[in-house]
């Protein structure tokens, strides 16, 4: 069996034709899906720290704040790609919609 597409589908009193809002349906069994985040997922926004270090050490012409900001970007690469490996590469990115989630 192949890859399919995502398929969405308009949530209930939306409209038909370019819905504001829409869920993602399974693309063989036409089941309603949600979004299923690993619970490490919710640190990420912390790897933008590294990028934000070295364009405030640019704008302030700081040489250690920019040895900070690239170590800092450095590891969390490494962090990424750890995580990536360990955790997220088999971790199913959709589950079935509980009935009550809407």
């Amino acid at each position: 069996m192949g890859r399919k597409l995502m398929i969405y589908k308009p949530l209930p009193g939306e409209r038909k034709i370019f819905p504001n809002s829409a869920m993602p349906v399974c693309p063989y069994c036409a089941k309603e899906l949600e979004l299923n985040l690993h619970p490490k997922e919710r640190w990420l926004p912390v790897v933008g720290i590294g990028p934000i270090l070295i364009l405030v050490a640019a704008h302030s012409q700081s040489n250690s704040l920019f040895f900070l900001g690239t170590v800092v970007l450095g590891l969390s690469v490494v962090a990424l790609i750890y995580l990536q490996i360990r955790y997220f590469r088999n971790w199913p990115r959709f589950k079935e919609r509980s009935r009550n989630a809407l």
